[in-house]
């Protein structure tokens, strides 16, 4: 086993995870730029960036915020992530709610307190 295999195996399944996802939002960007006819320079310029900041965020190794995600977004007014998974809750009547997990059971009994009324926006507990 070489080093470079060492160090793969020993590496946290959290943090190759982090590593690939990190890697996959550089390759969109490098993907939607390359299909907008853009360089990593126009987007700098555009983002108010150095070309340099840019670029370290291309190399796959950068540690992504959302809010830098949501700004290279509007900048290239495209989608850089797509979340697939979603809960939705529909709040007919309180009365019609069936939901099985107890802690989304909390959450929705409180977004039906405050849109019925029954609990004013200053007094929200969370």
């Amino acid at each position: 086993m070489n080093t470079l295999e060492k160090i793969i195996k020993r590496t946290p399944v959290k943090t190759k995870r982090r590593v690939q996802r990190n890697l996959a939002i550089a390759e969109r960007i490098h993907q939607l730029l390359q299909h907008k006819g853009m360089s990593q320079k126009d987007l700098a310029q555009k983002m108010g960036k150095q070309p340099s900041e840019i670029c370290k965020w291309l190399t796959g190794l950068h540690n992504f915020e959302i809010k830098t995600i949501e700004n290279i977004e509007l900048a290239l007014e495209e989608d850089i992530i797509e979340v697939t998974k979603s809960v939705h809750i529909q709040l007919p009547k309180p009365d019609n709610i069936k939901i099985d997990e107890p802690h989304l059971w909390a959450v929705a009994e409180k977004e039906v307190k405050y849109i019925t009324g029954k609990q004013t926006p200053g007094k929200r507990k969370k």
